[in-house]
């Protein structure tokens, strides 16, 4: 049943070519941020960190809802539950953002862009960030939907803002001392940035440090994926 709602959402997702204008934009950005050779390794995977964090924020958005209202109920009847009917479609559009996550990491090694040889280390936490930034950003797309805005500028306008301060978050709150504590409150994608840009060759105290903050992190997008289902539960049509 979970194998044939996913290749549902696959196809119901390709006939919409709603994804269209992410990769339009993903691989505009993209080829923009690598014409100049060479750069930093972690930056670079910084950068397109939180690239991906958009564009999975992006898909979301325009995914969630992607079925009409007649059309969710035959399903959710179909699945005869609507927990599962929300929890597969974030993990269809996450598993689908992966498209996005691997061009992402080869696209600078086939150029050969990297001012240094790449390590396993740098893998693996490039990895790590990309994979997290996109679970993160598939779980807040999906808040903003129709279904929870009956206003769509009002929508756009704080989705926009939301991202915005996730990213941003750590240079607009740090030197607010009093206000330290919303930084644990937006959506942490700053941590993820601000962990693998620390340092070009990671150590294994900063590795420690990072996985320890990206399972915060993907803690945080479980919460939210399960705050998400909780609403739409509540709210029905």
């Amino acid at each position: 049943m979970i194998k044939w709602f996913l290749l549902y959402n696959h196809k119901y997702y390709m006939k919409s070519y709603k994804y269209v204008p992410p990769f339009l934009v993903f691989f505009t950005i993209l080829f923009i941020a690598y014409s100049i050779k060479p750069v930093n390794v972690m930056n670079s995977y910084a950068f397109t960190t939180v690239l991906i964090f958009f564009i999975s924020a992006w898909l979301a958005y325009g995914f969630i809802e992607n079925e009409d209202m007649i059309q969710q109920q035959i399903t959710i009847l179909h699945l005869d539950s609507q927990n599962v009917y929300y929890f597969f479609k974030i993990i269809y559009i996450w598993l689908f953002s992966f498209i996005f996550t691997f061009i992402a990491l080869i696209y600078p090694i086939l150029l050969n862009a990297f001012n240094r040889e790449i390590t396993f280390r740098d893998i693996i936490i490039s990895v790590i960030s990309h994979i997290i930034a996109s679970f993160l950003g598939t779980s807040i797309g999906c808040f903003f939907g129709s279904r929870l805005f009956n206003i769509k500028r009002a929508s756009v306008i704080s989705f926009i803002a939301l991202l915005l301060i996730s990213i941003l978050g750590k240079l607009i709150f740090k030197n607010i001392p009093h206000l330290n504590f919303i930084l644990y409150i937006i959506p942490p994608v700053w941590m993820l940035i601000d962990e693998i840009t620390k340092y070009d060759i990671i150590s294994y105290r900063e590795y420690y440090n990072f996985v320890v903050k990206s399972f915060f992190v993907l803690s945080y997008s479980f919460i939210l994926c399960s705050i998400f289902i909780f609403i739409m539960k509540k709210k029905k049509f």
